[in-house]
């Protein structure tokens, strides 16, 4: 009897667990990558980490918003939005000065969902050859 009560004890935990791992806030954190490097070169790398979300495509999920899926839009400065599942973009021939990349997690409608990160980096002057 008291194992079936542990045993019960142990799937209740469980289920209480992945509840509450569903319900979670989506968070990402965007990060440059080699940023000292691919600025030289007139480039950047972001890479971003998501959580409590899954990323799907943004042309195949349509334009429903369906809770736990969304994907990412990137925008350098105020340039066009890139929409993509991808977890790393980069942008390459970017003019000298700085730049403001802004990564935000929308739904499947496009919308945001809340979390948004923004890197910043400076080109220089002189640019190396790739």
């Amino acid at each position: 009897m008291q194992g079936r009560f542990l045993c019960g004890a142990i799937v209740f935990s469980s289920l209480a667990l992945g509840a509450l791992a569903a319900s979670a806030d989506p968070q990402i954190d965007a990060e440059l990558v080699d940023a000292e490097a691919n600025a030289a070169k007139g480039d950047a790398l972001i890479k971003v980490a998501v959580t409590g979300i899954e990323l799907v495509d943004a042309d195949e999920a349509g334009t429903t918003p369906r809770s736990g899926e969304g994907h990412l839009h990137y925008q350098v400065d105020d340039g066009p939005v890139i929409a993509t599942s991808a977890k790393k973009l980069a942008f390459h021939s970017l003019e000298s000065g700085t730049h403001r990349v802004e990564v935000t997690l929308v739904g499947n409608d496009h919308k945001p969902l809340g979390p948004h990160d923004t890197v910043t980096l400076t080109v220089p002057s002189i640019v190396i050859a790739h």
